[in-house]
């Protein structure tokens, strides 16, 4: 019996420390979410940006070899109690007679992310595309980054992610961040290469955050004990 009342009482105080842990808060207006196109930078509802909604940018440029690019980039921070996410979905063209290929770097990075709360995370990268004409290589990165640094890197990624070379491409990258802390931001990467003019290529970049599992199922043990306790006091009273 003392046993099973310490197995309680311990419960109890992970239930404790797990949902009374201090809830960060940033508001919207202090967010900062931006996309780039080699060194030009759009961000969100400025000018550049086509896409009138908080969360959604919409930039296309042409650089000086005629590669135009267009990244269509969303997120949902300051995040859910599910997941945090960055997405950048990304069409590179070097069509054009007058371009002759190159490399052309592509970036999304958001700050501010508060949630998910717990104290460690998994991150998961994914990355899609296909090369509809011509050929080339995407490498992908992602960082999460618990300084909150817009763009900022560090040792948080589970990436890179190729040199993809395939005319359709696929790769998923996944890793533990512990601690996460809070506020943190997501910052993404695609470094695209494309051989010669008639090269067009295109997809989606995807990296989120979700609670670690042990996280998870500490906290949900918690709340069984914090149940049976409740029921115990509540038959002595």
């Amino acid at each position: 019996m003392k046993f099973k009342n310490s197995l309680m009482v311990a419960a109890l105080a992970v239930t404790l420390l797990v949902l009374g842990k201090p809830q960060n808060s940033l508001a919207v207006n202090n967010l900062d979410f931006q996309v780039m196109i080699g060194a030009t930078t759009c961000i969100d509802n400025d000018a550049c940006d086509t896409n009138p909604a908080v969360n959604r940018i919409n930039f296309t440029l042409t650089t000086a070899d005629s590669i135009v690019s267009a990244i269509t980039s969303v997120t949902n921070a300051p995040g859910g109690t599910a997941v945090a996410l960055l997405d950048m979905g990304y069409v590179v063209d070097c069509i054009n007679v007058l371009c002759t290929g190159g490399t052309v770097v592509l970036k999304a990075s958001v700050v501010g992310f508060t949630s998910p709360t717990f104290s460690a995370g998994k991150l998961t990268s994914t990355i899609d595309g296909n090369f509809s004409f011509g050929s080339g290589s995407v490498t992908a990165q992602q960082w999460e980054n618990n300084t909150n640094t817009l763009f900022g890197e560090g040792a948080n990624t589970c990436g890179p992610q190729g040199p993809l070379t395939s005319t359709s491409y696929s790769s998923t990258c996944v890793t533990l961040i512990s601690p996460l802390s809070h506020p943190f931001a997501l910052t993404e990467k695609l470094t695209i290469t494309q051989d010669s003019n008639l090269t067009l290529t295109s997809g989606d970049f995807s990296s989120t955050i979700t609670p670690e599992p042990a996280s998870m199922l500490l906290m949900g043990i918690g709340l069984v004990g914090l149940g049976s306790y409740r029921k115990r006091s509540k038959n002595k009273n």
